[in-house]
């Protein structure tokens, strides 16, 4: 799946298609239908009935993906580098 992350660090919200869970492992904002009181949910992607089609009549509808922390940090200090490292990895 390739996500493409906002400069906030979440993609845009996504239909399901409720094949099961396409980003397990990875942090998520769930909408869930019918509408409940806790909706949005979010946390670490698991493959289950919600992402099947339903759990008691519940199921995720749309959901966004957040880029890992660890990768935005990692971006961060690769900008960093100076360019003469880049030269010097070329010529090898």
């Amino acid at each position: 799946m390739d996500l493409k992350f906002n400069e906030d660090g979440w993609t845009d919200w996504i239909q399901h298609d409720h094949k099961g869970c396409p980003v397990v492992g990875w942090y998520v904002k769930c909408e869930i239908t019918p509408k409940r009181r806790l909706d949005p949910s979010e946390g670490i992607a698991v493959d289950n009935d919600y992402w099947k089609g339903g759990d008691r009549g519940y199921k995720i509808s749309h959901y966004k993906v957040r880029k890992p922390l660890g990768a935005s940090k990692l971006e961060e200090m690769l900008k960093d580098l100076p360019k003469v490292f880049d030269r010097e990895l070329e010529s090898t």
